[in-house]
């Protein structure tokens, strides 16, 4: 890979409010689990999700899409899904959270 290169070294700034969860997608990256902490808090995931679709790891995406499905649809929740930008709603696990039961 070229990152390993010390040439071509990444350097990934982030502030401290964001450590937690750059760390935890660090993990999911290499893991393939995220916690529960993020899988049971409707805001920690859907923030969760922008930070994956950012360092575009397409995979988390779609899990923290599958775990958003299980949350009841309130007006809250209906407002910060207006919120999610139209290409994370085009992604393949997305699908069905745009395609809820109930949902027209």
């Amino acid at each position: 890979m070229r990152e390993s290169d010390p040439l071509y070294a990444a350097t990934v700034r982030i502030d401290s409010s964001g450590e937690a969860n750059f760390m935890e997608l660090l993990c999911f990256m290499y893991g393939g689990k995220l916690s529960s902490a993020t899988t049971k808090n409707f805001v920690a995931l859907l923030d969760f999700m922008f930070l994956a679709d950012k360092f575009d790891v397409i995979s988390c995406v779609g899990v923290c899409g599958h775990f958003l499905c299980y949350f009841p649809m309130t007006m809250e929740s209906a407002l910060r899904y207006l919120e999610i930008p139209p290409h994370i709603l085009m992604r393949r696990g997305i699908q069905s959270l745009v395609k809820r039961p109930g949902n027209s």
